[in-house]
């Protein structure tokens, strides 16, 4: 099943991939816009990783009206569920 199909159907890991994709260019244009949708999608789901990529693009801006209180939001939700990468990111902001 591609990833397009699954993540149309709800699978949050699909859904977290397709944002990925669209966040980096791969096989398809770069669209940060694209890649927020489907990263909010599977973040909704409670996807750590999709968490964490939401915060990134918060901090950044990226697709996003750029929002540092956001970005620790979404940073914190990756941290609670033991998301090595968030965990580290709040240790660094002194948010920890």
């Amino acid at each position: 099943m591609s990833h397009d199909l699954s993540a149309e159907q709800g699978v949050a890991e699909a859904q977290y991939n397709l944002g990925a994709m669209h966040e980096n260019g791969q096989g398809m244009p770069q669209d940060y816009n694209e890649a927020v949708k489907w990263y909010r999608l599977s973040a909704g789901q409670g996807d750590a990783d999709s968490q964490f990529s939401m915060g990134k693009m918060y901090w950044n801006g990226c697709g996003v009206p750029q929002d540092v209180n956001e970005a620790v939001r979404w940073i914190q939700l990756a941290a609670a569920q033991g998301h090595k990468d968030a965990s580290t990111a709040l240790k660094k902001l002194g948010k920890r």
